[in-house]
């Protein structure tokens, strides 16, 4: 939006001068005058002008050049070419050069006030343009600069992560999970995840609910055997990413190696099997020794020395089973450590 319009009038001829200020002053608009086109360029450094009405021919410099010199200057600043030497061919001329209209001499006031107001409306629509521009700069290197830090998020991440569209085009991957999936940092996004993702369980599950629109209201959980000799077992976490209609733009999935995590529990199992085994060895000659001493201590077999002797006996083979049991026990352990 133009608040101020500033006008400046180039032009050898006193007359012209004047007569151009007095119009466009009543007009509302700020106006100045230079008699040559050296003056004018004097004027044009210390004051921003939205327009200028430049002669031709003028002595010192003439109007071609400082056209030319507006031009570099401030190519949105609306030039019209006034003069008394009014041919096509010039006219052709100026227009080339990047004037923005012609008004041949001699002209009324109206005449002039028209073709003000049109180059005053090109103006305008300049300076929309340039500002709707340097905005759009601003946004896009704003974008940019979440792109940046979005993705060194991403890549600082511990999990894998990886991001599809509802067509199965791969649009984002971070560095983790191109190391768990077996796929290359640089490949360039939009690679179909069909024989992409190095695993056909994960592809068809995610063709699946991409193919069927099954998409979950919330996060959904898969653990999937990626490598089965190397006992490699993937946590896949998957959520839909919605849009502010609520339709499904894509898919998040985090990816998760947690086959340390399940190598851990299988031997948490076996090792709970063994506890049970060893328990029941235990147990058994523990019973028989308490059994024989219970008979012994409560006088079955006091008049029975062979007896007694039996039983003791019977309570040392145990005692003997169970020292060579937890014997074979602690070397076990040892072969472990």
């Amino acid at each position: 939006m133009i608040k101020t319009k500033n006008i400046l009038v180039v032009d050898d001829d006193d007359v012209i001068r004047l007569a151009c200020e007095l119009t466009l002053k009543n007009e509302g608009m700020t106006v100045d005058t230079a008699e040559n086109g050296k003056v004018g360029i004097e004027k044009l450094k210390s004051k921003n002008y939205d327009l200028i009405l430049l002669d031709l021919m003028m002595p010192e410099m003439q109007g071609a050049d400082f056209l030319e010199f507006v031009r570099q200057y401030d190519e949105n600043i609306i030039v019209i070419v006034i003069t008394g030497f009014a041919t096509i061919e010039s006219a052709v001329e100026t227009l080339k050069k990047g004037a923005y209209d012609y008004l041949p001499k001699p002209f009324t006031p109206e005449e002039l006030r028209k073709v003000v107001h049109k180059g005053m409306e090109r103006r305008k629509l300049l300076i929309e343009r340039e500002s709707l521009h340097r905005e759009r700069q601003v946004n896009l290197e704003r974008i940019a600069a979440q792109k940046t830090r979005m993705a060194a998020i991403i890549n600082c991440m511990g999990e894998g992560l990886i991001a599809i569209d509802t067509d199965g085009n791969l649009l984002l991957k971070n560095a983790v999970a191109c190391e768990l999936l077996g796929i290359k940092e640089s490949d360039e996004s939009g690679q179909q995840i069909k024989g992409y993702l190095n695993n056909e369980e994960l592809e068809n599950w995610i063709i699946e609910i991409i193919e069927k629109k099954k998409y979950p209201k919330r996060r959904f959980h898969k653990e999937i055997i990626f490598d089965q000799e190397k006992n490699k077992v993937y946590s896949v976490t998957l959520a839909p990413v919605k849009e502010k209609e609520k339709s499904v733009a894509g898919l998040v999935l985090v990816i998760t190696d947690i086959s340390e995590e399940r190598k851990f529990e299988q031997m948490k199992a076996e090792f709970r099997k063994l506890v049970a085994v060893v328990a029941h060895e235990l147990k058994a000659p523990i019973n028989a020794i308490e059994g024989y001493l219970d008979l012994i201590l409560k006088g079955y077999v006091k008049e029975k020395p062979e007896k007694e002797r039996e039983y003791l006996e019977r309570s040392r083979d145990k005692a003997e089973k169970l020292r060579s049991l937890i014997e074979d026990l602690l070397s076990l352990t040892s072969i472990e450590s």
